[in-house]
């Protein structure tokens, strides 16, 4: 068994709204990086379906958060946004493979 691993930017919006989805339902571990300074709220979502949109994890303060749900697409939601000067979320995912 070998582990495939890679770090991406998840898109975010400007101001109020969401970010496009990625796609995750290939990976075991995932962990998503709110960094930066920023008054706003940061959401995480999840689908199953594509559609229907779910929090798993929001934040206000910079944070890592782990996202143990097994989803197909997570994407960012901000909401109450104020100022942005360099918010950045991130996110991290591994999967294990056979060979």
């Amino acid at each position: 068994m070998r582990f495939e691993k890679f770090a991406v930017a998840l898109p975010s919006p400007v101001g109020n709204g969401q970010g496009a989805p990625l796609s995750v339902s290939e990976y075991i571990d995932k962990w998503v990086q709110i960094g930066g300074t920023f008054t706003a709220t940061v959401a995480i979502q999840g689908t199953i379906d594509g559609t229907n949109w779910f929090e798993l994890a929001s934040s206000a303060i910079p944070t890592i958060v782990e996202i143990p749900q097994t989803v197909q697409s997570i994407r960012s939601s901000i909401s109450g946004f104020v100022a942005n000067t360099s918010l950045s979320v991130m996110l991290a995912c591994r999967d294990a493979r056979t060979d």
